[in-house]
This record gives C-alpha cells, sequence and structure tokens, in this order.
C-alpha cells in the first residue's frame, strides 16, 4: 500500500494496466492533477462518482466532506481533459455513476542515452529543462546496449517524469562500436556521434540518431570538468525518485547486526589507476578503521558481474576472520540495493552511478578519486544543493578519517 496524495508517490510511467477511482475524486482538492497523474500512471481509467442531480443522490450532498459535485457532464469533461476517451458509462446502484475511460494514444519522443547509471542520472537532471526548451512532452527512454551489462533500465523505471522504453541492441558491425564499447574492449569507437557525445565539449543532444528522434549525452562536457550547470538547459539535481514497496522492505528487513556503510570498489579497466593508488590492503585498512570506530558493519555491493572483480575478493579474504564486510555483491535487484541504500549510515567507495546515488539520496557520502579526472568532476557529477561529497585520494587513513568526520556532523 501507498499512502499520501497521489502526486506525491511518483509512480512510474505506464505503472498500472487500470486505476479506479471509487467516491475519491469528490473528496479531492485538485482532480483535474489527480486525472492527469492517472493518465501517466494508468492506460485504463474506472471512476465511482455520486450521481448528485438524481433524486436518490441527494444525500451526498455533504458540504463539509464533498468538494466537488460535478454533474455526469461536468465529470466527463474533465476526464477527456486530462487525457482520457471515455468508452462508456454505467449506473450500476441508485445514486452513482461510473465512467470507463481509456488513455488517448499519444506519440511520445523517443530518446537514446548512454547505458551507466551515472550517465542517465547526469541527463535526468538536465531532461526536464531539455524537454521545456524543445517544447516537448513526457518522453520514453531507451538505453544504449553495447554489451551484455544491462542493468540500467530499473534506474529509469523508478524516474516519473519519463517512460520506459528498453535496451537498444546494437546492429553495427563491431568495427564501429556503441558508446562504451572503446572503454571495455580497447577498440577505438569511430561513430561520429557517440564520439563527439563523449569526448567533446559542445553538443549533447543531437537530433535523428538511428531511429531515435534524439541522443542524449552531457559526457563530453563532464570529462573535460565542466559543470552541468554551465550547459545548456535548466539543471535540477532533485529529481524525484519512485520507492517502491520491494525497495522499502528489503530496506527495513535487511538483516545485519544495527547500523551499517554500503561500500562499493571495482577493479575494471578504469579503476586500475584507483588500485594503483589505493591497493586492496589500504583500502581494507580504511574500511577497518571505521567499523572500529562506528561498530557498524560495511556492506559490499555491486552487480552481478563485480563478484569477479579482484578487490572484492581480496577484500573479503582479508577479512575471513573477522567480520566487519558482509557481502552482497550480485545479491540484490536494482530496487532493493536503492532500499539498502536509503536505509544505510553512509557510502563509500569508488565513483560509479550506484555509489553517486549516495548524495543524490542525500547521504553522507566519500567518492574516492584521482586524477583519472579533470578537477572538479566530483563536484559536477553529483552535487546536490549544499550537499557535496567529500573527495579524497590521500591514502587510506586521511579517508577514513574524512569519512567518520562526515558521520558525525
Amino acid at each position: 500500500m501507498y499512502c499520501g496524495p497521489l502526486e506525491s508517490i511518483n509512480f512510474p510511467t505506464d505503472w498500472a494496466g487500470t486505476a479506479t477511482m471509487h467516491d475519491v475524486l469528490e473528496h479531492v482538492v485538485d482532480p483535474v492533477a489527480a486525472l492527469k497523474e492517472t493518465a501517466r500512471i494508468a492506460k485504463r481509467l474506472i471512476v465511482d462518482f455520486p450521481d448528485f442531480d438524481a433524486s436518490e443522490g441527494r444525500h451526498h450532498w455533504k458540504l463539509t466532506e464533498h468538494l466537488w459535485m460535478f454533474s455526469r457532464a461536468e465529470l466527463i469533461s474533465i476526464i477527456q481533459g486530462a487525457g482520457f476517451q471515455v468508452i462508456k458509462t454505467d449506473s450500476p446502484i441508485p445514486g452513482k455513476f461510473v465512467v470507463y475511460a481509456e488513455r488517448c494514444k499519444i506519440k511520445r519522443p523517443r530518446i537514446l542515452v548512454p547505458p551507466g547509471i551515472g550517465d542517465i542520472y547526469w541527463i535526468m537532471v538536465k531532461m526536464r529543462g531539455f524537454l521545456k526548451a524543445h517544447g516537448l512532452g513526457l518522453p520514453e527512454i531507451w538505453i544504449d546496449a553495447p554489451d551484455d551489462k544491462k542493468r540500467s533500465l530499473g534506474f529509469v523505471h523508478k524516474i516519473p517524469f519519463v517512460a520506459t522504453g528498453g535496451y537498444h541492441e546494437t546492429v553495427i558491425p563491431p568495427d564501429t562500436p556503441l558508446a562504451g564499447w572503446e572503454a571495455r574492449t580497447g577498440t577505438k569507437a569511430t561513430d561520429p556521434v557517440r564520439r563527439e557525445a563523449y569526448k567533446k565539449d559542445g553538443r549533447h543532444a543531437f537530433p535523428n540518431v538511428e531511429g531515435f528522434d534524439w541522443f542524449l549525452s552531457w559526457n563530453g562536457s563532464m570529462n573535460v570538468g565542466r559543470r552541468l550547470e554551465d550547459t545548456e538547459y535548466e539543471t535540477d539535481w532533485d529529481i524525484p525518485f519512485f520507492v517502491s514497496i520491494e525497495e522499502t522492505q528489503f530496506g527495513e528487513r535487511f538483516e545485519v547486526d544495527g547500523p551499517y556503510i554500503i561500500a562499493c570498489f571495482f577493479s575494471s579497466r578504469m579503476y586500475r589507476k584507483w588500485l594503483d593508488e589505493l591497493p586492496a590492503p589500504e583500502i581494507y585498512e580504511m574500511l577497518s578503521t571505521i567499523h572500529d570506530n562506528t561498530g557498524m558493519r560495511i556492506v559490499l555491493t555491486g552487480a552481478a558481474w563485480d563478484q569477479s572483480s579482484l578487490i572484492n575478493g581480496a577484500l573479503l579474504r582479508m577479512d575471513e576472520k573477522h567480520g566487519r564486510l558482509v557481502n552482497m555483491i550480485g545479491k540484490t535487484t536494482l530496487d532493493e540495493y536503492f532500499g539498502l541504500l536509503r536505509s544505510s549510515s553512509g557510502c563509500i567507495g569508488f565513483p560509479a552511478g550506484n555509489t553517486m546515488m549516495g548524495p543524490a539520496l542525500g547521504k553522507p557520502t566519500v567518492l574516492i578519486w584521482n586524477g583519472f579526472f579533470p578537477p572538479g568532476f566530483h563536484r559536477n557529477a553529483c552535487i546536490k544543493k549544499n550537499h557535496v561529497p567529500k573527495v579524497t585520494s590521500d591514502g587510506g587513513p586521511k579517508i577514513a578519517s574524512a569519512f567518520l568526520r562526515i558521520l558525525k556532523a
């Protein structure tokens, strides 16, 4: 059960097949807004409403309870104005009438985005500004899928001002790889749109790409150290997220003794530079310091492919006789990971889409950076109002001290 004003729940777009409203709209402060939100969420609608004009419906005239006393024609009019087509009406009992409606068919702009959660997060903080600037309605988001690492569609599904499309499988030969391929295979990307989007500080919106209305990416400007606020279109870091029952219950029922801290470490190609500066023994010493000073367990998280990560295997071996770490790598859905993060006391680790959700959700966060990215990238990547994640590459003890300070604060 989700409790609260409908517009505050942030249900995913197209989340329901049918929405029913039984004795609801006459009590709602803004029935038009509620119906428009329902049209975003559901494809079909059933509204049960008092028949105020019928002799059997006179008892519904409750002036301190019912805010709206629409006639049949008035109710049908606002339902149609909210984006529904009325299919039929009925009077199942005296004093009531029911309206059955279906959402009108609409053509949504189709937008292609890069595959990473962090990449998509940067786009979403710009998305509403982009849509407003181009006069576009609610878009359908498709994700570039250059390989088998497909986990970010669930992230898009959590954002209520877009619709979830799917993964865009490549039909381009391997010698012209898609976004992300170059970093993972060492192959030189030759696709001009993605090369510009990822490597250059310039355009961020590319029209008519591979059958999509737009391809969006802010990676190029981010990778040269520019702030998102200094690029075109309005920036809004306070994007809403849908909090599912699965997410809430998993966080509440996660079995670990007392408060805990989320940690994420990786050893794929880009992160080897991190491990050169901060090897596994130093990371474990850092985590041990945090645990021993707070009493909090450290929950290692990550996707299924991170289970074979050399750094995670090394950390777990070091901890075999100590019990400071809890291994949840590859053991959660994306919703469950959000549940863990929401219920945690903080987040620490290498920069990635999942760790950037720490500051996005207002959690005390330390992201460990080095010279791989330009100065200022950390603030550009995940700043939210006055909450700036602490940044350091000064070694394990100083990182631990920084994290303990912000936990105390």
